[in-house]
């Protein structure tokens, strides 16, 4: 029996409005509300219900065209979109500091696009630095148009061809296939799994099958549905607090949020407006009816108001933050978002398409002005100008993304075209991000291929981490043996308080079986005061945090009790393995012998931040390894080396 569903159903906005409020109440209060970014989940379901319920069935027979769909689309979603762009993007201009502004003006140049979920992808985790990026939220937006745009390829193909795209059994495969994806992904890289749309399509697919199933569904009894319908919004309701940042996704708490969620939307409809009064009370709807502007101008407001006190926000900040967010939404649904569906502002709809195109080039553009001016970074004098455009150079990704997307379960990639045969692996945190490209250019002068480990695993972390578990260890093995690596080089900061070098040996041993040299980097000179970012805003009179630094002169002596514990690990597994160990000392070329200076020639840094070394100085680091280049060169087969310290260098074993 075939409804019609295009009759209001008051407990949805009732659903939207625990969705919305559920990420308000984690974003403002997290230590309360650990588990509200489970709202996210809830939306996407909810979006893939309505767009199915509304413009499926018409769409698949032929009653309501693309143009139809994609300018009712554009119309809901543009304006009270553009608004929030604009307000946040003149704060930014004015309360971020450059480096931020730099990763403002990339999301804000994907926004048009809908793919700032991949750019918030590449700049790192969603849990990670969150309140200095304005736009963050909106990368679910993204992952929902991505979404529509394969509901309406799925729609081309069943109408073309007849494809069963939207039957069952279909959406089924797609879902559980969606979902597997996720759980497999998320053990390489969990942030992959969170941003992107793969991974995010069974809870959008959820929605679908649940209006296919309400679209299909023959009368039967109601009796004790409403019970049913609470204890589904019990375990929503769980979700705030049993779950937190740490739980993966896809997990049981999303897999459950969302199956509760399918299950009600079905409930909905089978008994409509019949004992859901919970759903329905004072409030909630208009909540609901305001939740997608809500949700827009919700986390700016956080945002802004903790950068400008340069400080976490107290309770009743984010209270007021809040509060300030759902009177914006409040007037922008009343004042722009509906006046432009219905038509009564910009009637026109070429009038209307004209200022969307202008707009998005604007804002394309604008965002494309912050990047190549490394965030407005002009608006300094030298030398803090300097100071902050090093600050920003960080390694642009951990390994080519070509590489990545098209070999995901790798665990080592290539940095340079240099032909097969012996080689170079690197291994190592983002200390080794650093100088990675600069020994694969090296690599390419002598024709040795150079490989990096694509995760951020230190040596002394495998067998003991979860993301470096025993399984990656041995398939990297398999690699070394396969691609005949001949030396291992371990780049780190290493965790000081934790080392142990019982945590070292088992890694070592099994890396040695596979016959390489291991040559092992002590931790660059680290300190605050190698800051370049603090140094420049304090200079300009710009409050970094609560940081109070006293900007001093980091010696060798700081250097050596800094290095101390790590050094005697060192000296341990050397005796231990002998020759099939070697040890550099990159502050050979960082330092002198009182001092390790701030600023090379030209008072370029020689840090980005407080302990990883700036591309210029990673030039400065490369003698260190030009050693293990000259033996491979020389193909004389003796794989050996040792640190010279006379020369600051390594080269062939005496013996």
């Amino acid at each position: 029996m075939q409804k019609n569903h295009q009759s209001y159903i008051a407990e949805i906005d009732g659903l939207r409005a625990f969705a919305v409020l559920a990420v308000l109440l984690f974003h403002g209060f997290p230590q309360y509300f650990p588990g509200g970014f489970i709202g996210v989940d809830v939306f996407f379901v909810i979006s893939g219900f309505v767009i199915s319920r509304t413009y499926l069935q018409p769409m698949l027979d032929g009653q309501v065209g693309w143009g139809r769909f994609w300018m009712r689309r554009v119309r809901r979603l543009f304006p009270a979109y553009l608004l929030v762009l604009l307000v946040s993007t003149v704060l930014a201009y004015w309360l971020l500091e450059p480096y931020l502004l730099r990763n403002y003006g990339q999301s804000l140049a994907g926004q048009p696009f809908y793919i700032q979920n991949i750019i918030f992808w590449l700049q790192g985790d969603y849990f990670a630095s969150a309140e200095t990026k304005p736009l963050l939220h909106t990368w679910s937006l993204a992952v929902e148009e991505q979404f529509y745009l394969l509901f309406c390829m799925g729609i081309l193909l069943a109408r073309r061809i007849g494809v069963a795209v939207f039957s069952l059994w279909c959406l089924s495969f797609i879902a559980l296939l969606s979902l597997a994806l996720g759980y497999a992904i998320n053990d390489i890289s969990p942030k992959t799994s969170f941003y992107l749309l793969p991974t995010r399509v069974w809870q959008l697919a959820l929605g679908v099958m649940a209006a296919r199933i309400v679209h299909h569904a023959a009368p039967g009894s109601t009796r004790g549905l409403p019970l049913l319908a609470l204890a589904l919004t019990l375990i929503l309701l769980a979700a705030l607090f049993a779950f937190d940042s740490q739980s993966p996704f896809p997990g049981m708490h999303a897999l459950f949020a969302c199956l509760a969620t399918f299950a009600l939307l079905v409930l909905f409809e089978l008994r409509r407006g019949k004992g859901y009064w919970w759903l329905t009370l004072p409030g909630l709807g208009h909540t609901g009816r305001i939740s997608y502007s809500l949700y827009l101008w919700h986390w700016p407001p956080i945002v802004f108001l903790g950068l400008a006190l340069q400080r976490e926000l107290h309770w009743h900040e984010s209270l007021g933050a809040l509060l300030t967010a759902y009177a914006l939404a409040s007037l922008t649904y009343r004042y722009l978002e509906n006046p432009v569906r219905r038509q009564q502002m910009f009637r026109s709809n070429p009038l209307f398409l004209r200022v969307f195109a202008a707009s998005c080039v604007a804002l394309v553009g604008f965002g494309v002005f912050l990047v190549s001016t490394s965030g407005a970074v002009y608006r300094y004098p030298e030398p803090q100008r300097t100071w902050l455009e090093v600050a920003q150079q960080k390694s642009p990704f951990r390994c080519p993304l070509t590489s990545r997307v098209l070999n995901p379960l790798r665990e080592v990639c290539q940095m340079n075209s240099a032909p097969a045969g012996p080689g170079i692996l690197i291994i190592g945190d983002s200390h080794a991000d650093q100088i990675d490209n600069q020994i694969a250019t090296q690599g390419e002068t002598y024709g040795v291929p150079v490989y990096l480990a694509t995760r951020n695993c230190d040596v002394d972390e495998f067998l003991r981490e979860p993301f470096c578990h025993a399984q990656v260890l041995e398939s990297l093995i398999d690699e070394i043996r396969s691609l005949d690596i001949a030396y291992v080089v371990a780049i780190s900061r290493w965790n000081d308080e934790d080392n142990d070098v019982q945590h070292f040996l088992q890694p070592v041993e099994r890396l040695l079986e596979t016959g390489v040299h291991i040559v092992f980097s002590e931790i660059v000179p680290s300190d605050p005061s190698f800051d370049p970012r603090k140094r420049a805003l304090s200079l300009a009179e710009i409050p970094v945090g609560n940081d109070h630094i006293p900007f001093r002169e980091y010696l060798v002596a700081d250097y050596d009790r800094d290095s101390a514990r790590l050094r005697d690990i060192f000296r341990q597994l050397e005796t231990r393995f002998g020759d099939a160990i070697s040890v550099v000392k990159p502050a050979r070329y960082l330092c002198d012998e009182v001092v390790c200076p701030f600023a090379m020639e030209g008072n370029v840094p020689t840090h980005i931040d407080g302990g990883h070394v700036s591309p210029q100085a990673a030039k400065l680091l490369l003698p260190l390894y030009q050693g293990l280049f000259e033996q491979l060169q020389n193909n004389t087969g003796n794989r050996c080396v040792e640190w010279n310290d006379t020369d600051g260098r390594l080269v062939p074993c005496s013996n």
